[in-house]
Formats: structure tokens, sequence, C-alpha cells
């Protein structure tokens, strides 16, 4: 029993901790508030969405499993579509994390690589 009360407090003291950390930060603007022009400039990629396409292509070439699939990947404001078949399930979770770690890809759509 002694120890289910250490447990119980230890993790109550963490929560405090925690809650009690994110009390005093502060932040730069409120949630609802319109963004701003240089916000929204940020969040564009700095490169093209050309160069982006070109780097996922060159990653997959570069790859031995992804290079002999047929993946087709199309880049729009630095959110990267695949699509097409692989051969697997874990090819497929492959070049999805391979796109993702690509320089300014904001995200990853694979919902239509589908595997076989």
């Amino acid at each position: 029993m002694n120890l289910a009360r250490r447990l119980l407090a230890g993790g109550l003291l963490a929560l405090l901790i925690s809650v009690g950390g994110c009390a005093g930060q502060q932040h730069s603007r409120p949630a609802m508030a319109p963004m701003t022009q240089e916000e929204r400039a940020a969040l564009k990629p700095q490169k093209g969405d050309e160069a982006i396409l070109a780097a996922v292509k060159d990653a997959f070439a570069k790859d031995p499993e992804i290079s002999a699939e047929q993946i087709e990947v199309t880049v729009k404001d630095g959110r990267v579509t695949l699509s097409g078949t692989v051969a697997s399930m874990t090819v497929r979770m492959r070049a999805e994390t391979m796109a993702r770690e690509v320089p300014e890809v904001f995200g990853v759509d694979a919902d239509r690589l589908l595997a076989r």
C-alpha cells in the first residue's frame, strides 16, 4: 500500500508541475486572432513546389526499394501527394516518411498510395 501511495503522490506531483509550467507561458497572439502577413509568409515554403518535387523524387531514386516503384508525386504549396500502387505497406510507409523528411514539406497525403 505504501508503494501505491508513493506512486500516486509522484503522479500528482508531476501533474501539478506540468500544469504549473504551462500557466506562466505567454502566447504571442490570442488563439482566435487572424494571422499577420508575416506569419502567413512564414508558413509558405521558401523553396518552390518544383524544388520540393525534385527533392522528393531524388530521395526516392536513391532508395533501391522505392526507385523500382511507380509512385506519382505532386506538390502544391509545400504539401506532397503520393499516389500509385507499391509492393507492400512497408514500402508505402517508407515513401511517406522519406517525403516528410524533405525540408520545407508541410504535409504528406499518401491516401492514394496503395499497397498490394
